[in-house]
C-alpha cells in the first residue's frame, strides 16, 4: 500500500503491528523477528531483499526515533514473555491447560468460518493464569469474562487498541479491571489479562 499520511490508515497499521508482535510473543516456540521490525523497518514490502544493496535493505535509524512507541511495545512484550515461563515451555499445551471461549463465554464453534473473535485462558501451575482475547473483526466486540480460575481478579496487561503508553503496562503496573464480568475489545485488536489474587 505504500507510504501514507492518512491518520486512520496509520492507526490501523500500528495496531496490526502490535497485534502481530503480541501474538508472536505469547506463542509457543522460538519467536523470530527480522531486524528492524521493532521500529517499523519495512523494506518497502520486499520480503527477499538480501541482494538489494540500496535503501530497500539498508537500516534507516530515523525509524527508531519516529516509532519509539512500537519499539517500547516490542521490548515490553519480550520482557512479558521472559517473565511468564508458561509461554516458553518447549512443547504443546495440553487440552487441560487451555480454555477457549467465544465472546458469549461459550465454547467456540471451530467449524464457523466467520468466527473472528476468540478468548483463550492459559492455566499456569506456579505463575499467574493468563487470559488472551483476540478480535479480528472490524467492529468492537463485548466479551463475557470467565471467573479467574484461582478466584483472583483480572488485571489488564496489554490492549493493542490503546496508544502508547496505555497499550502495555509495565510489570507490577497492570490495571485492575473495574468490570470483572465483561470487557469491550476494540476492532482489530488483542488484549492480555493476568490473574492476580
Amino acid at each position: 500500500e505504500g507510504v501514507t499520511d492518512d491518520p486512520e490508515i496509520e492507526a490501523i497499521r500500528k495496531r496490526q503491528i502490535k497485534n502481530f508482535i503480541l501474538t508472536l510473543f505469547i506463542s509457543r516456540g522460538v519467536p523470530m523477528i527480522l531486524g528492524g521490525d521493532e521500529f517499523r523497518r519495512t523494506q518497502r514490502g520486499n520480503n527477499n531483499a538480501y541482494c538489494q544493496d540500496n535503501e530497500i535493505s539498508w537500516y534507516d535509524w530515523e525509524f527508531l526515533e519516529k516509532n519509539k512507541d512500537i519499539h517500547r511495545f516490542v521490548k515490553g512484550m519480550i520482557s512479558f514473555r521472559k517473565n511468564h515461563k508458561i509461554l516458553c515451555v518447549p512443547r504443546f499445551y495440553t487440552k487441560e491447560k487451555l480454555i477457549w471461549r467465544n465472546p458469549k463465554g461459550d465454547e467456540p464453534n471451530w467449524k464457523d468460518p466467520e468466527q473472528k473473535c476468540l478468548a483463550c485462558t492459559i492455566l499456569a501451575d506456579e505463575e499467574p493464569n493468563l487470559n488472551l482475547i483476540f478480535n479480528a473483526s472490524v467492529e468492537a466486540v463485548e466479551f463475557s469474562l470467565s471467573e479467574a480460575p484461582r478466584g483472583g481478579v483480572w488485571y489488564l496487561v496489554a490492549n493493542t487498541m490503546e496508544d502508547n503508553p496505555a497499550d502495555l503496562n509495565d510489570p507490577g503496573q497492570e490495571k485492575k479491571l473495574v468490570d470483572q464480568k465483561t470487557i469491550q475489545i476494540g476492532p482489530r485488536s488483542a488484549v492480555i489479562l493476568m490473574e492476580k489474587e
